[in-house]
């Protein structure tokens, strides 16, 4: 998790204040793209629970275990097969021949 950088008290010169405030600015510039990515992979993990739970008629919390050991099992990072999951939940699918 990310965590915000401490800020030492302002310094003395003008120059000094200037670095200071640009390097507190790249810090949180970080967090926030940190954050956005957390809640970004957050809920493709929710849509893929939701689309698990739907297809097995399972609880989220057993939709989410599902998730888990199928990620841990490939190898794989847990929002690579969540988007996996969602994404096969977006394609059509077959007709059978009538």
């Amino acid at each position: 998790m990310a965590r915000i950088e401490h800020v030492s008290p302002p310094p003395q010169t003008d120059a000094a204040t200037a670095e200071d405030v640009r390097l507190r600015v790249e810090a949180l510039e970080r967090l926030t793209e940190q954050l956005q990515q957390a809640l970004t992979s957050r809920i493709v993990i929710e849509q893929a629970k939701g689309v698990l739970s739907e297809r097995h008629r399972i609880p989220p919390n057993e939709a989410f275990e599902m998730l888990r050991r199928s990620a841990r099992s490939r190898q794989r990072n847990i929002h690579a097969v969540a988007e996996e999951i969602v994404a096969s939940a977006h394609r059509k699918p077959a007709t059978p021949d009538a």
